[in-house]
């Protein structure tokens, strides 16, 4: 399902933005319940090959979790650190500073 979605109409946009810096991907995947089935399961590989179809991403810089760890205070203050540095450094070199 997932590898199946087109990219979003601004998403080269943003890509020829961030992607120089060759980034890490964290992505959410849903939660595996019987209801989800396949989808779930098929989830963390069908977005690996998604991003590497799209934007030439390496699956082996491509992280895929369940949501809550994605939002889970420690994960969250070192990726916001982590994100604050990245724009900073961004800011600076786009103002050649």
């Amino acid at each position: 399902l997932f590898f199946q979605l087109p990219p979003m109409p601004d998403a080269h946009d943003l890509w020829r933005f961030i992607g120089k810096y060759d980034p890490y991907i964290l992505t959410a995947v849903p939660r595996q319940n019987e209801s989800r089935g396949p989808i779930a399961d098929q989830a963390p590989d069908d977005k690996k090959k998604w991003m590497k179809k799209h934007f030439r991403v390496s699956e082996n810089r491509v992280y895929a979790v369940k949501r809550i760890n994605k939002t889970k205070p420690k994960i969250s203050k070192f990726l916001f650190v982590l994100l604050n540095r990245i724009f900073n450094i961004l800011y600076l070199s786009e103002h050649n500073y």
